[in-house]
């Protein structure tokens, strides 16, 4: 084989600046995420639910999982555990379940009764000028606007957003 490089077998060196290539169903674990960094061949072992993931094995979970991490450090392991399903586009949002959009999704109240639910729809992801906010929705008011509730509101009640600050006025 003139020419042709193998590929690398479990634990040895892969990466780096000979670029070596690890073998069919190994991985290549590297030792920092800056070009030109080295790494060893692995098993590429995924895991299920409530198994080990992450760390230094750097094992991986299962498609529909994801890794929850123990901490906020380099190495740091975690379990796999699934994952956190989000609404899509003119799905149901809020309500009494706070359903969450996906993201660069918003969840806007399609009704004057926020327990009900709203609809996931493109956009901005805060609510401004009088719109819904708080109580079971689970909206959230952008800045500068503060979610004001009436005071014969209930516990699951929503408020709307008011503006926090004074608009200029010119006096000319």
């Amino acid at each position: 084989m003139v020419g042709q490089r193998a590929c690398q077998t479990v634990q040895q060196s892969c990466g780096g600046m000979s670029a070596y290539q690890c073998c069919e169903g190994l991985q290549c674990i590297f030792n920092g995420d800056y070009p030109g960094a080295t790494g060893t061949c692995m098993r590429r072992t995924f895991k299920t639910v409530q198994q080990y993931c992450c760390g230094t094995s750097a094992y991986q979970c299962c498609e529909g999982l994801r890794c929850e991490l123990d901490g906020d450090y380099p190495g740091s392991g975690g379990v796999c555990r699934p994952l956190k399903p989000c609404r899509r586009t003119y799905q149901l949002c809020g309500g009494i379940n706070r359903l969450k959009c996906c993201q660069g999704l918003r969840c806007v109240l399609d009704d004057d009764y926020p327990e009900v639910g709203s609809v996931c729809m493109p956009g901005r992801k805060c609510q401004s000028d009088y719109e819904s906010c708080g109580g079971s929705t689970g909206l959230q008011c952008c800045e500068r606007y503060a979610c004001v509730y009436d005071a014969s509101s209930y516990a699951g009640d929503g408020g709307v957003c008011v503006p926090t600050y004074k608009q200029s006025s010119s006096s000319k």
